[in-house]
């Protein structure tokens, strides 16, 4: 019985091959939005994961607590390095009070700048900052500990100057202290204002210039990723265990909530718009087995009065919405999976997409298909056979 319901139904689906078609449209539409857009979103999400990942706290502030004090000690870089998950880390500060000689001496010439700021770092702040050398190098540990006069000159001063190289040994004055340029910064992450600027060691600067009142030292420390918090916690104990409360910390964020929330916001959008187009073709499915009923009521009036039960009609009916709706979500997943590739291709992702979706894609399809046909069948086991006939 059930093999020729089965026939039945797919017969009558073939004799109105357009009508069939638009009926599956909805069904089409609502499943191609649900798989499109949660593979979409799948593939999407491990993208906007690795962003995030990249994008997580990688750095960490140190400041005094109270402005016109240095609470870093000597050796605050070598105290970094030794924290777990710091790369790099150490001492910057301003010389507000110390200008950067318009003048700057290669070999028998010299070039001119219409100013600029110096910056004293250790060793560590300064690859802490992420600088990108066009020439030369950074000064090391060793410059440091003696007191070197060597200077880091930033893109924008030493293009002033004329300085596009250091193998020449150009020196810049800074004050009356005449220093070797070793290194042109052409870019930096984390401290812009150093393309602008000389950047000398710590130790130099303060025996050739000292320190002003309101002078204000600052960390920076490189950490990787997911590390900051934790670097933040101890570095006041690291560096300041008599009085970790000289020191303030400050670590951004870690944006790995925000980016759940923005992608359970995403999911929620993206589902509640699916399940309204779903909702449409059931609407769509139910309609026009509703109107089947109505165009087919000789028919029906024949089957019955030929013997066909109530249940064997509607059965057919049943079986007509569930087919037009596994049809309609196989096209609507075939095209779906279509569209993934075709974005992910065109984005450079690689598509991914969960396997329970393809399994679902048809099964949601057939459910809806049967549930919006119940009302068609209702209707066509309880109509009258003589009505129906002279109808």
């Amino acid at each position: 019985m059930l093999i020729d319901i089965a026939a039945e139904a797919f017969a009558s689906l073939t004799q109105r091959p357009l009508r069939t078609l638009l009926t599956m449209l909805g069904t089409t539409l609502g499943i191609a939005a649900f798989v499109a857009t949660t593979g979409i979103m799948s593939t999407a999400s491990a993208q906007i994961g690795r962003q995030f990942d990249r994008l997580k706290a990688t750095q960490v502030l140190l400041q005094a607590s109270s402005s016109g004090q240095d609470p870093f000690p000597v050796d605050t870089d070598a105290r970094l390095a030794n924290l777990h998950g710091v790369r790099a880390g150490g001492v910057y500060t301003a010389l507000d009070r110390v200008g950067l000689s318009p003048r700057a001496f290669i070999a028998f010439s010299s070039g001119t700048a219409s100013g600029g700021s110096v910056l004293a770092a250790t060793p560590g702040a300064v690859a802490a900052s992420l600088p990108r050398l066009a020439e030369g190098r950074a000064y090391d540990e060793g410059a440091q500990q003696r007191g070197d006069r060597v200077a880091l000159l930033g893109r924008v001063v030493a293009k002033q100057l004329g300085i596009d190289q250091v193998d020449n040994f150009p020196a810049v004055l800074i004050g009356d202290r005449l220093y070797l340029v070793i290194g042109i910064i052409d870019a930096d992450a984390r401290l812009p204002d150093i393309l602008t600027s000389a950047v000398i060691p710590v130790s130099s600067a303060m025996r050739d210039f000292g320190t002003a009142p309101d002078q204000q030292f600052q960390g920076l420390v490189d950490v990787r990723p997911g590390s900051a918090a934790q670097v933040a916690r101890e570095s006041v104990f690291a560096l300041r265990p008599d009085m970790p409360d000289s020191l303030q910390a400050l670590a951004p964020p870690d944006p790995s909530t925000f980016r759940n929330v923005v992608e359970n916001d995403v999911a929620s959008l993206v589902f509640a718009s699916s399940v309204v187009v779903l909702l449409i073709g059931a609407v769509v499915i139910a309609n026009s087995g509703l109107i089947a009923v109505i165009e087919r009521r000789h028919e029906i009036a024949v089957r019955r009065a030929l013997g066909a039960k109530r249940s064997q009609v509607a059965g057919q009916f049943l079986f007509e919405a569930g087919l037009t709706g596994l049809l309609g979500g196989m096209l609507g997943l075939g095209g779906a999976l279509l569209l993934v590739v075709a974005v992910s291709v065109a984005r450079e992702w690689t598509a991914t997409i969960s396997s329970w979706v393809v399994w679902a894609a048809p099964l949601v399809g057939v459910t809806l298909g049967v549930l919006a046909g119940v009302p068609a069948a209702f209707r066509s086991a309880r109509g009258d056979i003589s009505t129906n006939l002279r109808g």
